[in-house]
């Protein structure tokens, strides 16, 4: 199965219609990691952001990943993590947004494959700070503790991705053609 996503990269984000669905998409982001934090790092978070970055852009992808982490860290807790979160996630948005680039026919079970490595890319990146702090044979065994839980984090993106990202790419699409028969000035960079 294939699907087909038509880049745009060249968004305004001082336009009303942009900054609505990036609001959207941070606020479904922040009230599916609240409701799925019960179930050890299964979000549908990095799944809207792979969706959102491969068809929005690098830059829509770090903006919705810095809301999404903050505005969900305000209600699961602030700290140190955020600052690694919010890099981890960065990285998720720009591998992404560099394979919507790439790609205009995208094979669904190969991105399926790919939201999972995601979530271990993400994990990896979560637990470099114990690497400074314990050192490396401390980061090893820490890592490895953590390992089962970046496994629950990539089998969610992988669930996620592969039951709804037919539906979210059509329905990212059909955004990106109404915003095309809009006046050039709201959907293009000056």
């Amino acid at each position: 199965m294939k699907l087909t996503t038509k880049r745009s990269d060249n968004f305004n984000l001082s336009s009303t219609r942009i900054v609505s669905l990036l609001a959207l998409l941070s606020a479904l982001s922040i009230v599916g990691r609240i409701y799925f934090s019960v179930i050890p790092n299964v979000q549908p978070s990095t799944f809207i952001l792979i969706a959102a970055s491969m068809v929005f852009g690098i830059r829509f992808g770090l903006l919705l990943a810095l809301l999404s982490t903050i505005g969900s860290n305000i209600i699961l807790g602030l700290g140190w993590w955020t600052v690694f979160q919010l890099i981890g996630w960065s990285a998720v948005a720009g591998l992404s947004g560099l394979i919507g680039r790439r790609y205009k026919l995208v094979n669904h079970y190969l991105l399926t494959l790919f939201s999972g490595a995601m979530g271990y890319l993400y994990g990896i990146i979560q637990s470099i700070p114990m690497f400074f702090m314990l050192g490396p044979k401390g980061f090893l065994g820490y890592y490895m503790a953590g390992l089962l839980f970046d496994t629950y984090h990539a089998a969610g993106n992988m669930a996620f991705y592969f039951l709804l990202a037919p539906v979210v790419f059509k329905m990212f699409e059909r955004y990106l053609d109404g915003c095309r028969q809009l006046p050039a000035e709201i959907c293009k960079n000056k």
